[in-house]
């Protein structure tokens, strides 16, 4: 099993915004708002210290609006079919999110990469760092 099948089995998505109000010259306030798809990737990580820690790697990705984002938050990368096969027969709308989750897997591989050939993460140097298998 190659390590991109290691993060599809272990990658989970969960779906956010970050909204910014700026106000104009004649007094009234506009909103704007960014929407993002996050793949969420749980590690454990051994430092050269001897200290370990759990932590996350999140890999967003900004995608449009859409009203069916939320049926995909805590969703795992293997249900995206799944779910967007809901979408299209409850809804009647054809959504790919598919290539979202395929950027996002790539996003999450070359962090890992990065991390692995670096020997750093956070800045600290690592022994080792580990995909937590979240099981299915």
């Amino acid at each position: 099993m190659d390590l991109k099948d290691i993060i599809k089995r272990n990658l989970f998505f969960k779906v956010d915004f970050d909204g910014k109000y700026k106000k104009k010259k004649n007094g009234s306030i506009e909103q704007s708002v960014r929407f993002f798809f996050i793949g969420v990737l749980p590690v454990a990580i051994e430092y050269k210290d001897g200290s370990s820690e759990r932590a996350i790697i999140n890999t967003p990705l900004e995608v449009n609006q859409d009203p069916y984002l939320r049926m995909l938050h805590g969703a795992r990368y293997k249900m995206i079919g799944q779910i967007q096969k809901k979408i299209k027969k409850q809804f009647n709308v054809s959504i790919d999110y598919k290539a979202v989750a395929d950027e996002i897997l790539i996003k999450a591989t070359g962090a890992i990469n990065q991390i692995g050939k670096s020997g750093q993460f956070q800045g600290k140097d690592i022994k080792s760092i580990m995909i937590i298998n979240t099981g299915e």
